[in-house]
């Protein structure tokens, strides 16, 4: 194997929904993300294959975003929102080489964010 190679497989559907009137504006833009990804690098920079990877991740990933904003007739208006994230992949990754066998660990990974934001806007 020389050099690197990924391949990298995406579906993703998302849905921006919004309502607006004089005063308001409300924002909410839901997705949904599969991700497949294969990546291979020879990591010895050589001719010989002594030391390379291979790393599979897979796995969903969803987001939610609320925006809510003010229009107001005033000096004081102001934009809050909040985002959250789930993501479950599973990683497998092989390590391998002429100098040592390989180590393929299974390895599933979720992680879960929710950020909380706001501005405000002086006239």
């Amino acid at each position: 194997m020389k050099g690197h190679e990924a391949r990298v497989q995406t579906n993703a559907v998302s849905l921006r929904m919004e309502y607006e009137n004089d005063q308001i504006a409300l924002t909410s833009v839901t997705s949904n993300r599969d991700q497949d990804v294969l990546s291979r690098s020879d990591n010895d920079l050589t001719s010989a294959e002594l030391f390379y990877a291979r790393v599979d991740e897979q796995g969903p990933t969803f987001t939610q975003d609320f925006y809510f904003r003010t229009k107001l007739d005033s000096p004081f208006n102001f934009l809050a929102g909040v985002f959250y994230e789930r993501e479950r992949n599973t990683q497998f990754a092989k390590f391998a080489g002429d100098f040592f066998g390989g180590l393929q660990p299974g390895q599933r990974v979720e992680a879960r964010r929710i950020v909380l934001a706001a501005r405000l806007d002086l006239g």
